[in-house]
């Protein structure tokens, strides 16, 4: 069985670009595994492993009903670092939670809740994911990455996708098995 999340691919930008490199610089002595930088997205939705015929109906829903869904044109509020105070998990830049956000979010839900998965409680928070920390020595350069003041730097999302990813040893595999334009 595949394992399926949805996400906005992001546009590697050169200013999305000098932010992954400026973290990875920063956090150079921490064990952190770094995301591809061609595989950068805001994930909606993780499903986790899913049968075939699943995917199939989860695609006739989204394509009826995702019809029309706006870009999202949002901006890159900061760095951003879950798990702190005691133990980062994630680093990576939040994007600002619009809108344009809240009305394609809530409405995949609502889309994904139909069809009996299980949605995520927490709130949702918009970001991409740079890098899963293994294992951290130093908790102050993570206050450090979320100190730096960062220009409010554009982003624009125009496409949602249904991807299937491979877990390999050199990291995961992303292969696009759905795909939408944001209008």
């Amino acid at each position: 069985m595949p394992r399926c999340f949805m996400a906005l691919p992001v546009t590697l930008t050169n200013e999305i670009h000098n932010l992954y490199l400026k973290a990875a610089k920063l956090l150079q002595d921490e064990k952190i595994k770094y995301s591809e930088v061609g595989n950068l997205h805001v994930t909606i939705h993780f499903f986790g492993e899913i049968e075939q015929d699943e995917i199939q109906v989860l695609i006739k829903n989204f394509d009826e009903c995702l019809n029309n869904m706006k870009q999202i044109n949002s901006y890159i509020e900061g760095y951003f670092v879950f798990g702190l105070p005691r133990k980062p998990s994630v680093i990576g830049i939040k994007l600002n939670y619009n809108l344009e956000f809240e009305l394609l979010v809530n409405k995949c839900r609502k889309i994904i809740k139909s069809l009996n998965y299980e949605i995520d409680k927490r709130l949702f928070v918009p970001h991409v994911t740079f890098g899963r920390v293994k294992q951290h020595f130093d908790i102050n350069k993570y206050h450090k990455l979320l100190a730096q003041q960062i220009d409010h730097y554009p982003v624009v999302l125009q496409d949602l996708f249904l991807y299937k990813s491979t877990l390999t040893h050199d990291g995961p595999i992303y292969e696009k098995i759905w795909s939408i334009k944001l209008v």
